[in-house]
């Protein structure tokens, strides 16, 4: 099931990710272009994604 999620890039590079305004994730610029290979790496966005593939990623833990 596809969520809709915000993504803002970090002073140092990241990415948060958040779901209905809460941080779900904070991902490095290689993880993001792996779980999303077409993004450009802006510093605000809105996606639909699934995040099953978050939950199996080993920085989130």
């Amino acid at each position: 099931m596809k969520t809709q999620v915000v993504i803002k890039k970090s002073v140092i590079g990241w990415f948060n990710l958040y779901k209905k305004g809460k941080l779900i994730a904070n991902l490095p610029p290689e993880t993001m272009k792996e779980l999303l290979p077409d993004f450009t790496g802006g510093y605000l966005t809105c996606c639909e994604m699934d995040l099953s593939l978050i939950n199996k990623l080993p920085e989130v833990q």
